[in-house]
Parts: structure tokens; C-alpha cells; sequence
């Protein structure tokens, strides 16, 4: 048999418990400081944003030892820590005058603003750079050492210190220097000094003066951006090569492109889409083995105008007494912040009717009167380096109309049946919906009912303020036959449409069933030979079109889109429509909702793939709507024939015999039937001859057949790439067809000048 064993409470584990909770509630207290803390911070006004970032920013605010991960248009606040990660940059923006800062890899600074002035304490090693704009009340730098920046105002500058050696270049403007024994030196644009690890200001041996250590420059069509390089050396270091070389990483490694000058003090390297990190290096002739060397970094940020989607290129406007409402949209460029929409009475633009910016990429203007327009779209960035690049002018018209537009009927559709039962207990009403498209600018619609086509004996005369209208036929008096419809459109000032066009439709009354069935009315199409039984439960959705598992061919579902129509038996209260397309997944995703659709959907631009509906609701009686779901699938859109590829030919070479006689190249080609764009490109062509990178891309028209390049400094020697793609694309860009890609190859073999080996002269010995 067990015992029973009794724990006994140590005084040791008292102690312990008792560490434990003084612990807690130690992090508790720390923790509630924390967030006050922060709360109070968050409540002060902010001194500066984020404006363009890459990588881990980190911000430590003031008397807190939790660091915070920061976005785009992040606040800074008075005393905050800033710190960079490797391969990091960030821009920091100052409200005060609109000075900014700019932050590289690995840095960490301290930001203060007051009357003063801004003021920035650089912590160790790091690399920053300055642009105070021609207001700046003051703009300071200090780093642990003690030596000290004052900057003054429209001036540029560059500050690294790396190994205990603060170095300055000054790019445009005027600054000081002062070191921590107090010794102070003026800098002048164009020129470079540096605080030794002894504290005595230097003249800086080796200084970039052009570009400025952080660049950023606009890229367009993934094209690279030729940057010049222009430097100063001590005279002691004027016979002495230097190197520049480019790389992609902050460590140089691996090497993009490497360059060594003998003589003179400048160079071009390309600049890509992303971040290009370049290093200038020379020996030290004051220590063996010892390398001088000043680091930049160059941004290439993609821009591209904007894409114009809507008025479309001369689509026309009609208004009678109210200015249209047009909406403006615009596929724009990610990295813009804003856009200003311009819209005049002349094609350059010249003093725009309609100025304004834009955070988002849409507008709807309303004041607009008649005649020919011309509108155009141009993106700003945070970061004012970017060029703005407009887009293209489009032109719409605006035209005063005399009469309101003719209605147009939409449902019924052209001999509709409409089925009665002719018992009369215990059922609910018949109601039909008419409905039509209409003017704008009506404010009364007229439907009429007649016997005959001409409408020479009108049996029933409907007024709506709304373009539909719901018809009883239980409580209206009209026998069975053929009977036509029609809607007349009035407006305010008491005028009238034209007639629409007519319609048919037929009332018919169904006989008795049979006893304890009820018949219930419907509205069903001529085609269709079958009604609705009445529901004693949930009430069924009869799927009139599609039918289930039906096959569309792609780019007419494109162009003419697919009708979905149902009908029901009872009228419904509430419902919603969903569609919805198959992934890859097996899983169905929503595509179309509609809540309280009408008895008819045009769904209009789908992708291929397969697709299943459904309606789901509630009757006035209510009742559940029931319907198992409804599929369709929609066919691939077959591509475009390829362009057929005339010249150059494949593998032909462009060579220094070439270049003698020409300056450009002229590519030719038969281009796809049917196709409304093209799109010419030219890849660098990789080692396992695939394309690589974009040198040039352009968009021409689908009946073009020939582009011709101008400018040859773009390639490099090696062999290329090019292609013509086709395409199909509606008056709003979108595009319905795309083409098979038709390539080819050439390549450019010149010869290169030899490098010229410098060797140091001999020197005599005496004997």
C-alpha cells in the first residue's frame, strides 16, 4: 500500500516565489512607463518624416530603450535615435524648412530641431549627407569626437567617418569645420577636408566632388542612367592611379563594373534600377599597403508616365442643360505621391482650364462646357532628385445636344412570356419588372402599353420618376393576348425623348391544376416551355441562361461579354448575386457580387478559367431562395501570330566595318494581322542565350514595320536580343489578345583600344 507523502513548504522556495513576483511586477511597472512614455512622445509635434527608405530603418525615441521599425512617411520626433541596417539608406525630410538628410548603411545619428536650427549628432562610424535648402535658420553636425559641421544655408555636403576620421566634402554652398580643439576652417563648394584621429584638421588627400555621396536619379524604361564621376587629389597623389569600382552590395562584393584612371580626374559609371554602391580608391603613399578610399551609393528609382485609361483617346460627351460629369482615370507609377491633372482648350496646354493635385489616380470634374478638350497626367515623387516624366495629351469632346437621348428597353426581353395561374387563393401577386437605359437629364419616364405596334389603342399608361417599373398583373385589367410596350422620356424643362424602340410581350392565363396543386405566375422567355411549380418550402431559382457547364470562347466573353438570367417564382425581398472563379487550388473566389440584382447580369472582361454562380435571398413572402450552383468555363484566348522578323537578320554583326557607313540600325518587320500595338525590345543576351537584362523597350502602333535605333552608345559589345510582341487593346487600354513573341539575335564585335601600360620611369644609379 502507498503512503501518502506531504510536501512541505522550504523557506528557499519563498524566497524564490517571492523574487519572482517582485520581478513581475518590476516589468510591469517598466512596462506601463514604456507605454505612457510612448504615448506622451506620439502627442508631441513631429519634427521630420521618412520620405524614401530601403531596408531596416530603426527608430529609438527619446529616453526609451525600445527601437522601432519605421516605414515610409514615418514622424521623427524631437530626440529620436535614427539607425540604419547594412545595405540601408533612408531620407529624411524636415518640416521646419524643408532641409533634408540623407542616411546610408550602418549609421546611426541623433536629430534635435530648435530655434536654432537643426542640429544631428553623428554616433561613431557612418556616412551621411546634407541639403539645406536657402531658408535653413541653421544646420549643424557633431560626432563623438567632438568636431562640429555648421552648414549654411543652400548648400550640399557629405560627412564619413569611418575609423576615428571625419571626412567633409562639400558639393555645392559653404560650411564650416571645427575641430574638438576648437581650430576652425571654411569649406567651399568643390572642396574636401577631414578631423584625423588626433583631432588637427587635414586637407582631404582623395575627394569626390561630383555626384554627392547619396544620388538619386530617375530611371525610365529600365534603361541605365549614365552618372559622371569628377574627383580632386592631393597634388602629392596626381600621378598616382585611382580605381572606381561599382557593386551592387555596401561590402563592393560582388564587382559590377571596375575602372582604372591614369590620368585626368573624371568618369561615367551606369546606373541601374536599384541601389549601386561605388567606391574610389587610391594608394596611400604615407603608408605601405594602405588604401584612400571615398564611398557613394547611387539610387535608380523606375519612374514611368502615367497611362491614361479614361475620357478615352476622342471619345465624345453629350449634355443638354447640365455639364456632364467626367470621370479621369489613369494607370499611374508606384513610386509617385501625387499627380497634377491639367485639362485646356489647346494641345500644349497652355493656361489650363483645370489645375489640380491629386493624391489619388482618379478625378471626377463636372464644369467642363462644350467643345474639344485635352488632358494629361504628371507624377511628383517625395524624393526631388526624380524627374517627372507626363504623360501623353489625350483630347475628348463635349457636345450640347437638342433632344434627350432615346430610352432604351432592357428587359422583358423581345417576346417575354408572362404566365398566370387563374386560381386566385392562396397566392401571392404577379409583378413584372419593365426597365430601360435613358437620359441622364429625364426626370419622368412614360411607359405605354398597346394592342397593335403603332400604339393606335393604348391600354395601360405608367409614369415613373426611375427607368424601371414593376407591373401587377393581377390587379391591372388585361386579357390574354400580344401586347407591345414602349418608354417616352421627359426632362425639367418639360421636354421629350423620341419613342424607344418596341417590345412584345404576351399575357397568357395558365388552366387549373390539378386539386391541391397550386400554379404560380411567372415570366419566362417564348423559348422556354417551362414555369415554376409553387414552393411549399424554399423557393427554387429556375437557371434560364447560361445553361449549366457551357463553353464560351475566350475574347468573345472578352468583347461581348456573357448574360446571366434566372427568374423566380415569388418576387424577392432581398438578394444577392455571386460569381466566382476557380484557382488552382480547387477553392472557388469570389470575382462579382451584386446585392439585389435585377433578373439579368452582363459580366462583361473574363479571364479564362472555369467559374460557377449562384443567387441567394429572401422572398417579400419570406421565404429562403434555394439554387444549386450554375458553372461555365471560359476559353483560353489564343495568341496572335508572331511578327515575321526581316532584318537584321539572325546572327548578323555590327562591327567597326558597319560603323564607317552607319550610325543607327533599322530593325524591319511584318507585323501580326489584326494587332493594334507592338511592343520593340532588345535584351542583353545572357551566356546560356536566354535574354537578360532590358536595354531598350518602346511601344509602337500595330501597323508599324520597322523602328530604327539612334543612339548606339547604349550597347556594350556582345551579342543581343530582339523581339517584337503583339498585342489587341481596346479605346481604354485594355488589352483582349496578347502575340507570340517573334526574336532575334545580333550582335556588336568591335574591337577595343588595347590599355595603355604605364610603368614608373627608370631612375639612374650613381656609381
Amino acid at each position: 500500500m502507498r503512503k501518502k507523502r506531504s510536501i512541505q513548504f522550504r523557506i528557499n522556495d519563498l524566497v524564490i516565489v517571492s523574487v519572482c513576483l517582485i520581478c513581475l511586477c518590476g516589468s510591469l511597472f517598466l512596462f506601463r512607463r514604456d507605454i505612457n512614455k510612448v504615448l506622451v512622445d506620439l502627442n508631441r509635434a513631429p519634427i521630420a518624416a521618412i520620405s524614401f527608405k530601403t531596408d531596416t530603418v530603426m527608430r529609438r525615441l527619446q529616453n526609451r530603450m525600445l527601437w522601432d521599425r519605421l516605414k515610409v512617411n514615418s514622424l521623427i520626433y524631437n530626440g529620436d535615435i535614427i539607425r540604419l541596417s547594412e545595405n540601408s539608406q533612408a531620407t529624411i525630410l524636415f518640416f521646419a524648412d524643408g532641409s533634408s538628410l540623407d542616411m546610408f548603411a550602418n549609421s546611426m545619428a541623433r536629430i534635435f530641431v530648435s530655434p536654432k536650427g537643426i542640429s544631428v549628432e553623428l554616433d561613431d562610424d557612418g556616412a551621411i549627407a546634407v541639403t539645406a535648402t536657402d531658408t535653413s535658420a541653421g544646420f549643424s553636425i557633431t560626432d563623438t569626437s567632438g568636431a562640429r559641421i555648421e552648414i549654411e544655408g543652400k548648400s550640399q555636403l557629405s560627412v564619413e567617418r569611418t575609423s576615428g576620421v571625419m571626412g567633409v566634402q562639400v558639393t555645392e554652398g559653404r560650411a564650416s569645420l571645427v575641430s574638438p580643439s576648437g581650430e576652425k576652417h571654411k569649406v567651399d563648394g568643390g572642396t574636401a577636408l577631414q578631423v584625423s584621429s588626433g583631432g588637427t584638421i587635414e586637407v582631404a588627400p582623395l575627394a569626390v566632388i561630383s555626384p554627392p555621396a547619396s544620388l538619386k536619379v530617375a530611371v525610365t524604361d529600365g534603361k541605365s542612367v549614365p552618372v559622371p564621376f569628377e574627383w580632386i587629389t592631393d597634388s602629392r597623389y596626381s600621378e598616382i592611379p585611382v580605381t572606381l569600382t561599382t557593386s551592387t552590395n555596401v561590402t563592393g562584393v560582388p564587382v559590377l563594373s571596375r575602372q582604372e584612371i591614369t590620368s585626368g580626374s573624371s568618369a561615367v559609371v551606369q546606373a541601374a534600377v536599384g541601389t549601386t554602391y561605388w567606391t574610389l580608391s587610391a594608394a596611400d603613399i604615407d603608408s605601405e599597403g594602405e588604401i584612400l578610399s571615398v564611398t557613394g551609393q547611387i539610387t535608380g528609382i523606375p519612374v514611368s508616365s502615367p497611362q491614361l485609361i479614361a475620357p478615352a483617346e476622342k471619345q465624345s460627351f453629350l449634355y443638354r442643360d447640365k455639364n456632364p460629369r467626367i470621370r479621369f482615370q489613369w494607370q499611374g507609377d508606384t513610386n509617385a505621391s501625387s499627380y497634377l491633372l491639367e485639362v485646356a482648350d489647346n494641345p500644349e496646354l497652355r493656361s489650363p482650364h483645370i489645375s489640380e493635385q491629386l493624391a489619388g489616380t482618379s478625378a471626377v470634374i463636372a464644369d467642363l462646357d462644350a467643345g474639344i478638350w485635352y488632358w494629361r497626367v504628371t507624377p511628383f515623387y517625395a524624393f526631388h532628385t526624380a524627374a517627372a516624366i507626363p504623360s501623353e495629351v489625350s483630347s475628348f469632346s463635349i457636345e450640347l445636344k437638342e433632344s434627350l437621348s432615346v430610352p432604351i428597353p432592357l428587359g422583358p426581353a423581345e417576346n417575354a412570356m408572362i404566365v398566370r395561374s387563374s386560381k386566385t387563393d392562396n397566392r401571392d401577386d404577379l409583378s413584372v419588372y419593365f426597365s430601360w437605359s435613358g437620359d441622364r437629364e429625364s426626370v419622368m419616364h412614360t411607359v405605354s402599353f398597346a394592342s397593335d405596334a403603332d400604339f393606335k389603342n393604348v391600354v395601360h399608361t405608367f409614369t415613373v420618376p426611375v427607368n424601371y417599373l414593376s407591373v401587377n398583373f393581377d390587379e391591372i385589367t388585361i386579357p390574354d393576348g400580344v401586347y407591345y410596350w414602349r418608354i417616352i422620356s421627359s426632362a425639367a424643362d418639360g421636354s421629350t425623348s423620341s419613342a424607344s424602340a418596341v417590345r412584345s410581350f404576351a399575357v397568357i392565363t395558365e388552366s387549373e391544376a390539378a386539386e391541391n396543386e397550386t400554379a404560380e405566375p411567372t415570366v419566362i422567355n417564348a423559348a422556354d416551355d417551362m414555369a415554376l411549380s409553387a414552393p411549399t418550402g424554399p423557393v427554387p431559382v429556375l437557371v434560364l441562361e447560361p445553361k449549366n457547364k457551357s463553353v464560351f470562347d475566350g475574347l468573345d466573353a472578352l468583347r461581348n461579354g456573357i448574360r446571366i438570367r434566372w427568374s423566380c417564382s415569388e418576387q424577392l425581398r432581398s438578394s444577392r448575386f455571386v460569381l466566382s472563379r476557380k484557382e488552382e487550388a480547387g477553392d472557388y473566389i469570389p470575382v462579382l457580387t451584386r446585392e439585389d440584382p435585377a433578373k439579368e447580369i452582363s459580366v462583361v472582361r473574363l479571364i479564362p478559367g472555369e467559374y460557377q454562380w449562384f443567387l441567394e435571398g429572401i422572398t417579400d413572402s419570406g421565404k429562403d431562395i434555394v439554387m444549386e450552383p450554375s458553372s461555365f468555363t471560359v476559353q483560353t484566348v489564343p495568341l496572335l501570330a508572331p511578327a515575321v522578323l526581316l532584318e537584321p537578320v539572325s546572327g548578323f554583326t555590327i562591327d567597326a566595318a558597319y560603323l564607317r557607313k552607319n550610325r543607327t540600325v533599322q530593325f524591319r518587320w511584318e507585323p501580326a494581322e489584326g494587332a493594334t500595338h507592338q511592343i520593340f525590345s532588345i535584351y542583353r543576351r545572357m551566356a546560356d542565350g536566354k535574354p537578360g537584362w532590358k536595354v531598350l523597350q518602346t511601344e509602337l502602333s500595330g501597323t508599324d514595320s520597322s523602328y530604327t535605333v539612334q543612339n548606339l552608345t547604349q550597347f556594350d559589345v556582345g551579342s543581343f536580343i530582339w523581339t517584337i510582341e503583339a498585342e489587341i487593346r481596346t479605346s481604354d487600354g485594355f488589352t483582349e489578345q496578347f502575340g507570340t513573341a517573334a526574336s532575334s539575335v545580333f550582335s556588336i564585335e568591335i574591337p577595343l583600344p588595347e590599355q595603355v601600360e604605364v610603368n614608373a620611369p627608370l631612375i639612374a644609379e650613381d656609381e
